[in-house]
């Protein structure tokens, strides 16, 4: 499995359940403070200026302002905040990568569907969820996974929902399957503009 398919933390971090899996409140908190301070090493250890490093800046800054402004702040948070966690975890993995290749990670390209923190995707295969079929942009290992089943079935990363229950990633106001890191930043920035 590639870098980005493994989870910043032990086995705490996730549990499958049923066809999919999800993160706990532990591992979202815990994951987000140890990916940003992993990102904010890796920046402080050297690394020299550049594409690759402006957009880990980037990431990082951006990551910031959502546990500053909306996690720590309690305001307009989504599934009481783990939605946000999530996503500063999915930026500063991607700041990682951007590190690690020396290439800034295509702003376009969209996540994999079935968990962002798998990387972007390398393909699209037709899968179905809640009804509807249609072409969904997966990483490598998802797509082969997916190829080699006789019926695909969907395995869309949940996160904890208000009411103890768990509900997908992809039900926050950030993400969108279609599109990538430009569409995150663009999104906070929007959320920032109309507090």
């Amino acid at each position: 499995m590639g870098v980005l398919r493994r989870i910043l933390i032990g086995t705490g971090g996730r549990q499958e359940t049923g066809p999919f899996e999800r993160m706990t409140p532990r591992a979202l908190t815990k994951g987000a403070k140890e990916a940003m301070a992993d990102l904010r090493a890796r920046l402080d250890a050297g690394v020299p200026d550049g594409p690759a490093r402006a957009q880990a800046v980037t990431c990082l800054e951006t990551a910031d302002t959502v546990l500053r402004e909306f996690v720590h702040r309690g305001k307009n948070v989504y599934y009481g905040g783990w939605g946000e966690y999530f996503l500063v975890i999915v930026l500063c993995r991607t700041g990682r990568t951007a590190l690690e290749t020396g290439v800034p990670v295509d702003g376009t390209a969209p996540y994999c569907w079935h968990d962002p923190l798998h990387g972007q995707a390398a393909g699209s295969l037709e899968l179905e969820m809640d009804g509807e079929a249609r072409p969904r942009p997966l990483c490598g290992d998802c797509l082969e996974e997916a190829r080699a089943e006789k019926a695909p079935r969907e395995r869309v990363l949940r996160l904890p929902y208000i009411n103890g229950g768990w509900t997908t990633y992809l039900g926050s106001t950030y993400f969108d399957e279609r599109r990538g890191l430009d569409h995150l930043l663009r999104r906070v920035e929007e959320r920032r503009r109309a507090r």
